[in-house]
C-alpha cells in the first residue's frame, strides 16, 4: 500500500514540476508567448501514462498481497520516473512556466487529454 501511495506522489509531484513561468519580458513589457495548451497537455500525458501503468500494475498486485512483485518493480518505477521527470523537463524548455489563469487553462486542457491520469492525480491529492 505504501508502494501505491508513493508512485501516486511521484506522480503528482512531476505534474507539479511543470508548472513553470512562461512569459517573456522586453523593455521590461512583458508581453505572453501564444501556448497550445491542447499539444502541451498531450505530450505531458504521454510523459505520465507510464507511471499511471506501473502504479495500476501495483494496484493489482497489492490487491493481490504479492509484496514480492510489487518489490521487482521497484526498479521499474524509478527508472520510468527519471524518465518522466527528463519528459517534463523538455516540456518546461518548449513551454516555459504557467501561471494563473494559464494555469486554469493547462489544468483543463491536462483533463480532457488524459482523463485517467488527472484522476489518479487528483485522488491521491485528495
Amino acid at each position: 500500500m505504501k508502494k501505491i501511495i508513493s508512485i501516486s506522489l511521484l506522480l503528482c509531484g512531476i505534474l507539479f514540476a511543470f508548472s513553470c513561468k512562461n512569459e517573456a519580458n522586453t523593455d521590461n513589457n512583458t508581453v505572453q508567448k501564444n501556448i497550445d495548451y491542447d499539444g502541451m497537455a498531450k505530450a505531458l500525458c504521454e510523459c505520465m501514462t507510464p507511471l499511471l501503468e506501473i502504479q495500476e500494475k501495483v494496484a493489482v498486485l497489492s490487491a493481490e498481497g504479492k509484496t514480492d512483485e510489487i518489490q521487482k518493480l521497484l526498479k521499474d518505477v524509478e527508472r520510468l520516473s527519471a524518465e518522466g521527470d527528463k519528459c517534463v523537463e523538455n516540456l518546461e524548455a518548449k513551454y516555459g512556466s504557467i501561471e494563473g489563469e494559464n494555469e486554469k487553462k493547462a489544468n483543463t486542457a491536462f483533463q480532457k487529454a488524459c482523463p485517467k491520469v488527472a484522476a489518479m492525480l487528483s485522488q491521491a491529492v485528495n
